[in-house]
């Protein structure tokens, strides 16, 4: 065996007993607090197992976590892979105090003339995002209904970028509907618009055929799956501030397409 091999397996051997100690003494800690609890340890053990993942004995089931615990599980993912600890422990804090949320410039519209139309879905539901820096994400069923009730004013935009303005709700170039497959858009963007015409190119060409949402997180859930996954699932939005059109969105299963 050659010195950089043999390095990497000690390496890894100290990984597997550094994360076996951690989860024998999770489990003693855990045992001792259900037993003076009067409460079945092997939930919390599950949990315990779920939060520090790799080589700890994953549960064959998804198991629900707590925001703290979550946060706790995606700093460990992220530090075992190389992040520097102030930045993952940052990171962490991050996802779970909503850092997705995203405000927009207001827009002053476009001039309408002939136009193409699109249609595709921004979100999908029950689907697992991409990583998203140490979590997974999915959109649970009706998580936009409250939202699409008040009718709000949202944008189809290019990349999640206003100055690439394409459709609207307001002027009802823009509809939206929530539909058993997820959120659904259809439009209708002028021709006249220099960009319109590149990103129809891209489109016909398919280069470019993602949806994506931005959005403030409403009630949230965190879970850990077996294969060591931490999962934040979304039940409802607290509004919905654009629609997008990307070629890399955060959900790999979104479409969007050219019609006619």
């Amino acid at each position: 065996m050659s010195e950089p091999s043999a390095k990497s397996s000690a390496l890894e051997e100290a990984d597997r007993l550094v994360a076996k100690a951690k989860l024998d003494l999770l489990r003693d800690r855990t045992s001792r607090r259900a037993k003076a609890a009067k409460v079945d340890p092997s939930g919390e053990l599950r949990k315990a197992a779920a939060i520090l993942g790799k080589d700890a004995g994953l549960p064959n089931e998804e198991v629900a976590l707590t925001a703290d615990e979550a946060r706790t599980a995606i700093f460990t993912r992220l530090t075992r892979r190389g992040l520097d600890k102030v930045e993952a422990w940052k990171r962490a804090r991050a996802a779970i105090a909503n850092s997705r949320r995203r405000r927009f410039p207001r827009s002053n519209g476009v001039q309408m003339g002939d136009e193409f139309k699109v249609r595709g879905y921004a979100a999908v539901y029950n689907k697992l995002s991409h990583d998203l820096g140490g979590f997974r994400e999915r959109i649970a069923p009706g998580a936009f209904d409250d939202v699409l009730l008040l009718r709000p004013k949202v944008h189809l935009v290019w990349d999640h970028d206003t100055r690439y303005l394409l459709a609207g709700t307001k002027n009802k170039s823009l509809r939206l509907s929530s539909v058993s497959r997820g959120l659904r858009f259809d439009a209708e963007v002028p021709e006249s618009l220099s960009y319109g015409k590149d990103l129809r190119l891209l489109m016909d060409r398919g280069l470019v055929g993602e949806g994506s949402f931005a959005f403030p997180p409403g009630e949230v859930e965190w879970s850990a799956s077996p294969n060591g996954d931490v999962i934040r699932t979304i039940k409802s939005i607290d509004a919905l501030y654009d629609v997008t059109i990307t070629a890399a969105g955060a959900y790999p299963q979104t479409v969007t397409e050219l019609v006619g």
